[in-house]
């Protein structure tokens, strides 16, 4: 059993993402989150986060700090003149790092960014993503020769590709072109390099 709510919390935040992976943000209860992480009562992820909104901030704020740090550590190494190719690798390596160690986490991210009500959550504009703004600034300075609507779509074009190029490999790496992590990040970085700058 649970020896204090903190504990309580990390069960439900974990029953939250894995349920949320295979089933979608929208399909999901919170009844079903607190009967998933092992709870007699089956109103404690309400208890505790109060809202379906509110767990799903929550497992994206446990995932996603220590992918900003690794990414704002990578961004400090590249120096003053990183390549196009640099800025695309301090986006894909980190998320792929965060996904081999918590392989649920970007089923979860991937069902959210699809969700017609909660899609909104995984905005960039938030506190816990400061070095992914810090990146898209980068990669903006690098693209002022296309109109600002085209790199827009093309930064949008690059996140599915990412996050869902990932899911796909975590869910069923032997049904995926790629057998290696290096190998699937490589040409992720590849691919996205093309999309950004492409004529």
């Amino acid at each position: 059993m649970p020896k204090d709510s903190t504990e309580t919390q990390h069960l439900l935040l974990d029953a939250a993402e894995r349920l949320m992976a295979e089933h979608g943000a929208d399909g999901v209860s919170m009844r079903e989150i607190s009967v998933g992480a092992g709870q007699g009562n089956n109103n404690a992820a309400q208890y505790h986060f109060g809202s379906r909104e509110g767990i799903i901030n929550a497992v994206l704020d446990r995932r996603m700090a220590p992918i900003d740090a690794r990414r704002a550590e990578m961004i400090a190494a590249l120096g003053s003149a990183p390549t196009l190719e640099d800025l695309v690798r301090t986006v894909v390596v980190p998320l792929a790092e965060g996904s081999q160690r918590h392989s649920h986490y970007i089923g979860f991210f991937a069902q959210l960014r699809v969700s017609r009500c909660y899609s909104h959550l995984v905005t960039h504009a938030r506190p816990r993503t400061s070095s992914f703004m810090d990146v898209r600034d980068q990669l903006d300075a690098r693209l002022t020769h296309l109109p600002p609507p085209i790199r827009s779509q093309r930064r949008w074009l690059c996140g599915s590709l990412i996050v869902h190029a990932i899911a796909e490999f975590v869910a069923a790496p032997a049904e995926q072109p790629y057998e290696r992590w290096d190998d699937l990040i490589e040409g992720i970085v590849a691919a996205c390099v093309q999309i950004l700058d492409g004529s």
